[in-house]
């Protein structure tokens, strides 16, 4: 998506949110354009940060609109309201239902608590939304319903038990209300779930449109009804009860535009399910017919060694995260504990000597405290330390991918010289047919000939012998029809069952020419990827030697901290000279340096790297003239093959030419049984030979093709 597009769908989001803030609160707190384009400029930048900076993945088409304007939605009211809930200073009095952090609907006056709660419960929010990344990455397989139900009610649970929190004690407890957000968030989570695969998006997009869905129906279906924290007040601003309703058309077309866009997706999510050709699977349960694109694709996707060549490949990705990470804030520590002291309440008599009520005998002496410390430190200048790691799992990553792309080539090689097998197989077995029936004709011609007296014995009996061997050779073919067949099916990852059948009903050369033999020895050179993933891992180990080199330098960085103490119970004397274990808010960074004098050490690291990269570069001209011996004897092999197929075309035609002479002259009496037999076996074995012919050439094209590092042939013709 691009970033004009996702700014538009994060303004709607926005827009829509500031409306019905503003259509209920207006009449009581006045209106102001400053409070009303904080939603639309937040919802902007959550909506360009999901698409730019973390890069999810909404998926495609109109589908991706509906997802990132909840996902953006719900983000939205979140930060906001943890911000007006836990962080923002006003004046309560104008509520009858407390906005700020409140226990048992009595405002939290200490803005320490209030900070060190709102702190909890975002922590608590992500943590609830990194459990829902954990079960869609790491959790076990779970039915669908189940699944949804997991990852989209959280949310509406929080919304309800906040809400309880929040209203309860001034209006009661309704059951209704609490059960509301769950059921919505669930009963959406189902709708996005054929949306997106992703638990995450799922989770914040439920929650976005679960609160978009209530907000209108309390604000719009019921406009005069006042909401619960302005119960028994009188609007300050009642020109604001007629002014409001010109914000309603433009929330309105926000709506239509979301419902048409979501009525988009679902229709071109329907249209994919009625015409999207049905899975292999679900051909047949005996059959399954396949063409050779079609059988690369599925023996890719079932190959063993590729997952875990992907797997590789994420793992390298996730350590150069890693590495990427550490440039920013590689030590952030957050850490929030309560506990227990005694009270120690302070108060000056007349004389201004300071005493305290408190003692510590007894249970009701004690009280309770809570502190919040928060540690940072922050890298400025490493001398190439980060930079050098860095730049070694990014090698990491090239040389996973070049590994998956080797396995993937032998994997494509092996699946092409199976289906081209079983290819050769069914045209041999409808050869062996076609050879049967002229055997078949040919014994009634010599039934007749027998009884006129033109055959004698001795011709039947050679014949019968003959005919045994061309039976042999069918059993033979079809054999090996089934045996090519299991091997196919095998790689496809089907079941016993199961036959494969292959789309190419007859044998014919891929479209290919040869070129000379440089020209592939130089595609080789730049695309083979064994030489690619051997440089990845030269340029990793280069890397990784100058990061070693590196860590003998110093690391400049910028650390910081921020702690506070809150103890109700406990006197805060407020005096600079005192150090006071409780009631305090201190903060400070520095600025310095840190050093490892173990050269010794580094030196080691760095002979390591060193030595490993020169064991590696010592593989690369033994692997490159491998490579173009490989190279070069797939280019003979494939060049003979085209010479066999081009002169068997020609010896084909020569022994069609005899056997149907043979059986002419045969058919009045003017040719030895002994003639046609031999007729018959010459043009057999030019069937044969002719389609193995074009068979080797079709395996020789493949397999230059996986030498060169490219393919070579455009699809059967």
């Amino acid at each position: 998506m691009s970033p004009l597009a996702a700014a538009a769908v994060g303004l709607a989001a926005g827009v829509h949110c500031a409306t019905w803030g503003m259509f209920k609160d207006a009449p009581f707190e006045g209106f102001s354009w400053r409070t009303w384009v904080r939603s639309p400029i937040v919802a902007t930048l959550i909506a360009l940060t999901l698409t730019l900076l973390l890069k999810r993945d909404f998926g495609s088409g109109a589908a991706t609109f509906v997802v990132l304007w909840g996902v953006t939605y719900g983000f939205e009211r979140a930060f906001v309201e943890i911000y007006k809930t836990f962080f923002r200073e006003q004046d309560q009095s104008k509520y009858t239902i407390p906005m700020q952090f409140a226990v048992f609907g009595k405002p939290v006056a200490s803005r320490a608590v209030r900070l060190a709660a709102g702190v909890g419960y975002l922590a608590l929010g992500l943590l609830v939304l990194f459990a829902v990344h954990l079960l869609q990455t790491r959790g076990p397989r779970l039915p669908w319903l189940l699944a949804i139900f997991l990852v989209a009610s959280p949310g509406g649970w929080i919304s309800a038990f906040g809400g309880a929190w929040k209203d309860a004690p001034i209006e009661g407890f309704h059951t209704f209300k609490f059960f509301r957000s769950p059921a919505m968030t669930y009963g959406y989570g189902l709708a996005l779930s054929l949306l997106t695969p992703s638990y995450p998006l799922i989770f914040m997009g439920s929650i976005g449109f679960t609160v978009a869905t209530i907000e209108t129906y309390k604000t719009f279906f019921f406009p005069n009804k006042k909401r619960g924290k302005f119960q028994g007040k009188t609007p300050t601003h009642p020109v604001h009860l007629r002014r409001r309703w010109r914000f309603a058309p433009v929330f309105g077309a926000i709506w239509l535009g979301v419902l048409g866009t979501a009525v988009a997706a679902f229709t071109a999510l329907t249209l994919v399910l009625l015409v999207a050709p049905p899975p292999l699977s679900a051909q047949s349960a005996d059959t399954v017919t396949v063409s050779l694109a079609e059988a690369e694709r599925r023996a890719l996707e079932h190959n063993p060694l590729l997952a875990g060549a992907e797997a590789r490949i994420e793992v390298n990705r996730a350590q150069e995260a890693r590495a990427k990470q550490a440039r920013w804030l590689p030590e952030l520590n957050l850490r929030n504990s309560y506990g227990i002291v005694p009270k120690q309440r302070g108060a000056y008599t007349e004389y201004g000597v300071l005493v305290s009520p408190d003692t510590i005998l007894g249970v009701n002496d004690m009280s309770w405290f809570t502190q919040l410390d928060l540690r940072l430190v922050q890298p400025l200048w490493t001398f190439g330390k980060l930079g050098s790691r860095i730049e070694a799992a990014g090698h990491a990553v090239e040389a996973a991918e070049a590994g998956r792309d080797r396995t993937e080539a032998d994997v494509l090689l092996m699946v092409r010289q199976l289906y081209w097998g079983v290819v050769l197989a069914q045209e041999l077995e409808a050869a062996a047919d076609d050879v049967l029936e002229k055997v078949t004709e040919a014994d009634t011609t010599l039934d007749r000939q027998y009884e006129e007296g033109m055959a004698t014995q001795n011709d039947m009996f050679k014949f019968q012998i003959f005919e045994y061997e061309v039976n042999r050779r069918y059993r033979e073919v079809t054999a090996g029809l089934d045996q090519a067949r299991a091997g196919l099916r095998a790689a496809l990852g089907l079941g016993e069952g199961v036959t494969v059948r292959v789309e190419s009903e007859e044998l014919d050369t891929v479209s290919f020419a040869l070129q000379d033999l440089d020209a592939y020895l130089e595609m080789a050179r730049a695309s083979r990827p064994e030489l690619q993933e051997l440089q990845a891992g030269i340029s990793a180990r280069r890397a990784l030697m100058t990061a070693e080199q590196r860590d003998a330098w110093p690391t400049l960085f910028f650390a910081g901290s921020i702690s506070g103490n809150l103890a109700p119970d406990r006197y805060d004397p407020r005096n600079p000279f005192w150090q006071n274990q409780t009631n305090y808010f201190r903060g400070g960074g520095v600025i310095g340096f840190e050093w490892n004098f173990n050269f010794g050490q580094h030196r080691a690291e760095a002979a390591v790297q060193r030595t490993e990269m020169i064991q590696l570069e010592s593989q690369a001209d033994a692997l490159t003239a491998l490579m173009e011996q490989e190279v070069r004897q797939a280019w003979l092999k494939a060049g003979r093959a085209y010479t066999d197929v081009q002169e068997g075309r020609t010896a084909l035609q020569a022994s069609e030419n005899w056997l149907r002479a043979e059986l002419q002259t045969y058919d009045i009496g003017m040719s030895e049984i002994k003639d046609l037999i031999d007729a018959f076996r010459a043009n057999a074995e030019m069937k044969v030979t002719q389609l193995r012919n074009i068979a080797d050439f079709n395996m020789a094209v493949a397999e230059l093709s996986r030498r060169v590092g490219l393919d070579l042939s455009a699809p059967a013709r």
